[in-house]
């Protein structure tokens, strides 16, 4: 039902291949901004009392470290709570794809081609050589990925509410059937 709400509500404002391209990046950094608020309040419950010097350490920080540093930080608030530790294992790995999916529409070339379709050319490097990206972008799937970080924001919105609390709540809004609805390749 909220999946829903969210696309409608992107469809019915979208105007053009722009504004999906740029709404897509704005929510993306609301995305990073919640799970820094996150760092910051798991250092809040660690005593930290003056915040401007964890803003100095994480200023530059992008998504990737930022969510390497969260996982972390989690993996020490629930060292006697593994189980919950393990619940979020879903969130995390489909936020590297957002992050990954990102990575790849920001940083690749973005080839407008109509009011509402696009290109997005990129050549990845590995250790397997070049693995040359070409996909065809248009409203619906940028309604799509932009919906699923949004959905992927609440969660860790919701997250960072549950430092605090105790109750099994938590394993209803942190499970594999909820937590699917954020995975980027549906």
């Amino acid at each position: 039902m909220i999946k829903e709400n969210i696309d409608k509500q992107l469809s019915e404002k979208s105007k053009s291949i722009y504004h999906d391209y740029g709404h897509f990046a704005i929510e993306f950094e609301q995305l990073t901004l919640s799970i820094k608020i996150c760092i910051f309040s798991l250092m809040g419950l660690q005593g930290l009392k003056d915040f401007k010097y964890l803003r100095i350490l994480l200023h530059d920080q992008t998504a990737f470290p930022l969510l390497n540093k969260l996982r972390s930080l989690l993996a020490l608030h629930y060292e006697k709570e593994p189980e919950r530790l393990k619940a979020l294992d879903k969130l995390f790995s489909y936020t590297i794809k957002m992050i990954e999916k990102r990575n790849d529409i920001i940083h690749g070339s973005f080839f407008v081609t109509s009011e509402s379709n696009g290109n997005l050319f990129k050549d990845k490097t590995g250790k397997f050589g070049v693995n040359p990206i070409e996909d065809n972008y248009d409203k619906t799937k940028f309604i799509n990925y932009t919906t699923k970080l949004i959905l992927a924001k609440n969660k860790f919105d919701v997250l960072n509410s549950y430092f605090y609390e105790n109750d099994e709540v938590y394993f209803e809004i942190f499970n594999i059937k909820q937590l699917e609805q954020l995975d980027i390749d549906k």
